[in-house]
């Protein structure tokens, strides 16, 4: 009989520096059940970006200090004091643009409580993380026909100002393996009792390829506009003529990044490919529901019906009495429901296999459990800390793993004479 082996790995506070804002969440297994926890902790806070280079709200109050501050607060909330801040997109173009200089960012650590550390996560980082929180959850709760993994497993997520995929090529299962429910091929992270060598598909780390691109919803929406969103006040509504002829750039700018990721190798996604974050909520958008698994064919077809009738209107708003009007498109605004449809739709267009399925992974149950779980990718971070600590588990996931010497992304800890440094 098999029983679950309570974690050894204590919860964790993750701060999601994203480009729309700041997220804290309290990530581990609970005691009672050892079902996964990723609990959102306080209301979003201000942007990283904003924090290091300490702006001021409205209020005149200072982002740096309400940044620190609310930090510090959830971590005495949840008692923990392995607390890592994650940074992605927002932070990474922002150095890119010259936006934050190394003075700002040593300020702002030096600001930090020196237990605390700063990630600036690649974005292929960010899409090796999301891969293993969702084919865990999948795993978990909803194992998908063998038929529709066998050809692989892929994800797409789309944040603000960037989009995350993964191919994984599969391999027809064998007759001995059909009562595995573990369809991970190798990636560390998972929750299943059963035994890693038994996965379904046995495609090795080097076959399992990490892509992100920097143009995803937020970025469309200030394409559309001609500036980046600000709020408040709430940005004026954008005519038809003009949000026509800027969605249509929109396409070009998804078909050329589709082209050049095809180019390098990265491949037509095919078997089953997860829908995560904007992705989800994309499909939702369309019609369908948490767990639905869709042909591409068929999501086209419902995405062409969301773009036509929002382009029928005379101008566009984030205005909520305006997505009022359409029942799914709320919480959307039509603005953001329109630019996300427009390019989920071509990535799905380009990217995926004319017999690839597409999954919706807003929400899963847990065994067990009374309340879904979102898919976040802090959980991986989690994740990988617990798999390092299971005795014959998986030790590392493909870019070196969390404590690993040599993984892709950056570490920075407050430390004397130390900006940066690995744990």
């Amino acid at each position: 009989m098999e029983t679950n082996i309570i974690s050894p790995v204590k919860p964790i506070l993750v701060v999601d520096c994203g480009s729309s804002g700041t997220r804290i969440y309290h990530v581990g297994r609970l005691s009672s059940n050892n079902n996964l926890f990723c609990t959102k902790i306080g209301k979003t806070i201000p942007k990283i970006v904003d924090a290091i280079l300490n702006t001021t709200n409205s209020t005149g109050q200072r982002a740096q200090q309400s940044f620190i501050q609310q930090v510090i607060q959830a971590a005495e909330l949840t008692e923990c004091q392995d607390v890592i801040l994650a940074a992605t997109a927002g932070l990474r173009l922002a150095k890119e643009k010259g936006t934050i200089t190394d003075q700002a960012e040593k300020a702002f650590m030096n600001a930090l409580p020196s237990s605390f550390i700063l990630r600036e996560l690649s974005g292929q980082r960010e899409a090796e993380l999301e891969y293993i929180v969702s084919t865990t959850l999948m795993n978990d709760c909803c194992p998908p026909p063998l038929h529709l993994t066998s050809a692989g497993i892929g994800m797409i997520s789309m944040g603000g100002h960037s989009m995350q995929f993964v191919f994984q090529p599969g391999q027809a299962p064998k007759e001995e393996d059909e009562d595995v429910q573990d369809v991970r091929g190798g990636i560390s992270g998972g929750t299943s009792s059963k035994s890693n060598t038994n996965n379904r598909n046995t495609a090795t780390s080097k076959d399992i390829r990490f892509q992100s691109i920097p143009f995803a919803a937020h970025s469309a929406q200030d394409h559309v506009r001609g500036k980046p969103f600000s709020f408040p006040p709430l940005p004026p509504p954008v005519p038809k003529a003009i949000y026509v002829k800027k969605l249509e750039e929109c396409t070009t700018i998804i078909d050329n990044h589709c082209n050049s990721l095809l180019k390098s190798n990265f491949g037509q996604m095919k078997g089953l490919v997860i829908g995560i974050t904007g992705v989800a909520t994309t499909i939702i958008c369309c019609g369908f529901v948490s767990g639905d698994i869709i042909t591409k064919q068929f999501f086209l077809t419902k995405c062409d019906q969301v773009i036509k009738t929002l382009s029928q209107l005379d101008e566009i708003s984030y205005d909520p009495k305006q997505a009022a009007l359409f029942p799914n498109v709320p919480p959307e605004t039509t603005l953001g429901a329109l630019t996300k449809t427009v390019v989920l739709r071509n990535v799905v267009l380009n990217l995926l296999a004319d017999d690839a399925h597409l999954l919706c992974g807003q929400a899963w149950m847990q065994k067990n459990a009374s309340d879904s779980i979102q898919t976040e990718w802090v959980m991986g971070i989690f994740l990988e800390r617990e798999n390092g600590n299971k005795p014959g588990g998986l030790q590392r996931t493909i870019s070196g793993g969390y404590w690993h010497e040599n993984e892709n992304d950056n570490v920075e800890r407050n430390e004397p004479d130390t900006k940066r440094q690995k744990r």
